[in-house]
């Protein structure tokens, strides 16, 4: 349309309409829609392909409101899966699978044919993805709302902001198909801890490191929405687009959309590239702790070198049958805990006691240097050499006066010990290695590997009290592991209850576990 304007201001076209007809043909030829890929329905999509395109923890309240402003939905979310299955095969992305609904898990992918090893199961192109430079690009008064408040590079708020902009033009918008696929109502996102009232939160994980993590989550969100809003963000979400309703949204029905569009990148949004990206159907693949099939981002589609355009895709690391579900490890190389999986993908998996428990964290906070420490200043220095990480808004002291250590079964706590050991290091626990850190003598890693090894008897048994002390207040603020709980874990009617019931498990075990291991260094050093 801009080159069509444009060509307004030349005599040449401006006199000779048959020439302007032609421009408008030629643009619609070429599939000016392909600049931006129309997730609108098979039947229109005409097999097209795209063109390549290189604080504080304070509480805030989530009412758990249906969508009022942004993400009504003209056409059930089931029918727009259907439909988007079709657009799935016409824009070549999979042949081999598609959405239904699994055991558990909503709406995931399960296979079509038998696939042997080594197969890619699917390919997303580039150009049918969103992400920040994307939602910048299409929407130039929304990329400048965001500049001006100095949010470009808070890519998750950028996503949630164009998701919002996107979902309110309605089917005007190349994203509308897979916009009505996704999950916004509340009982499609009844996981999401975020989107829980205030009073569920406190009811159903009360005491437990999760609510601390999801009010510190909100308090974020609600700070970003409030400078935005400042900058008439508002307005460029919803100025020019045709969703209903007519009347204008109000600023706290605009922020619970802000909340849900937040849940929606936290659980669906992967990186690519520089940036995190909205990866379509390759989104709607379940998670199962060691699933083999790889995620591969940034690869060339189908390996054919004459395509520049790079791609995600999945491929089988062993054969799949059909009709069985396809599914991949969102934490491969890592382990979450179930308070973090929780908030970052709105489930807890597992079905056993046995497996919740195994599942489970809780960090848990330690006084560590003290501030009037004569070589306090030394030890922060080593800590931020090795880049060990504090809460800044906890303490004013520096770094490793305040410290957050995750405990978790089965893991020894492998950082608790030393950095516990350091607060406690001076010329009478260990002389030597006292002098060489106020001399600035002694290399970070070499004072790591120190502090791996008890300084002395008395100071260990010291540590392993401090240890046992905090694990002691942790665990009697928890419910107990009773019956209720037990049963709270495995019924499915209620996925709330069910799911911080699991975290409730995993944080109680994980602490118990801490507190019996040092329990026996307390044995072994203090008889």
């Amino acid at each position: 349309l801009e080159v069509v304007r444009q060509s307004y201001v030349c005599p040449r076209l401006v006199d000779d309409m048959a020439r302007m007809q032609a421009i408008l043909v030629v643009l619609a030829l070429a599939g000016v829609e392909a600049f931006s890929p129309s997730w609108h329905g098979a039947g229109r999509l005409a097999r097209a392909r795209p063109v390549a395109r290189s604080a504080t923890s304070s509480r805030v309240a989530s009412q758990g409101l249906s969508m009022t402003a942004c993400f009504q939905k003209a056409i059930p979310r089931e029918e727009a899966v259907k439909k988007f299955d079709e657009a799935v095969v016409d824009f070549g992305v999979s042949d081999m699978t598609k959405t239904a609904t699994v055991p558990g898990g909503g709406i995931g992918l399960v296979a079509t044919k038998d696939i042997s090893e080594g197969e890619r199961i699917l390919s997303v192109p580039q150009g049918l993805m969103i992400g920040p430079t994307i939602i910048k690009a299409r929407h130039a008064d929304l990329g400048k709302a965001i500049a001006d408040a100095g949010c470009s590079d808070i890519e998750d708020t950028v996503l949630a902001l164009g998701l919002m902009r996107e979902a309110r033009l309605g089917e005007a918008s190349p994203y509308a198909l897979y916009i009505a696929s996704l999950p916004t109502t509340d009982e499609d996102l009844a996981g999401m801890p975020t989107l829980w009232s205030e009073e569920e939160r406190e009811k159903l994980l009360k005491d437990t490191h999760a609510l601390i993590a999801i009010d510190d989550c909100l308090a974020r969100i609600k700070m970003h929405w409030d400078v935005l809003v400042g900058h008439n963000v508002a307005d460029a979400i919803t100025i020019g687009t045709v969703k209903p309703p007519a009347i204008a949204p109000s600023a706290d029905e605009l922020f619970h959309d802000f909340v849900r569009a937040h849940a929606l990148v936290s659980t669906r949004a992967l990186p690519f590239g520089q940036e995190l990206t909205m990866i379509p159907y390759l989104d709607m693949a379940n998670h199962r702790k060691g699933a083999t099939n790889s995620c591969g981002i940034n690869v060339m589609p189908n390996d054919d070198p004459k395509k520049e355009e790079f791609a995600a895709v999945i491929t089988t690391e062993a054969p799949v049958k059909a009709g069985d579900e396809v599914v991949i490890d969102y934490c491969t190389g890592s382990s979450r805990a179930s308070w973090d999986m929780l908030l970052q993908y709105a489930f807890v998996e597992g079905e056993t006691e046995e497996e919740f428990k195994e599942a489970g964290g809780r960090p848990l906070m330690f006084e560590g240097i003290k501030p009037d420490d004569p070589i306090a200043l030394q030890k922060r220095a080593a800590l931020a050499a090795l880049g060990c990480e504090d809460d800044p808004s906890q303490s004013d002291d520096g770094v490793g006066a305040l410290t957050w250590i995750e405990c978790r079964d089965g893991e020894s706590n492998e950082s608790m010990g030393p950095l516990l050991r350091l607060a406690r290091l001076n010329t009478e626990t260990a002389p030597e290695l006292a002098e060489k850190i106020k001399k600035w003598d002694c290399p970070p890693k070499e004072l790591w590997e120190a502090l791996n090894e008890p300084l002395n008897d008395e100071t260990e048994a010291d540590v392993a009290r401090q240890v046992i002390g905090v694990c002691d207040e942790a665990l009697s603020k928890l419910p107990p592991l009773d019956d209720k709980l037990r049963g709270q874990a495995t019924d499915y009617s209620d996925l709330k209850a069910c799911f911080a019931a699991r975290v409730i498990i995993g944080e109680r075990h994980a602490v118990e576990s801490t507190q019996k291991k040092w329990s026996a260094v307390l044995a072994e050093f203090a008889p």
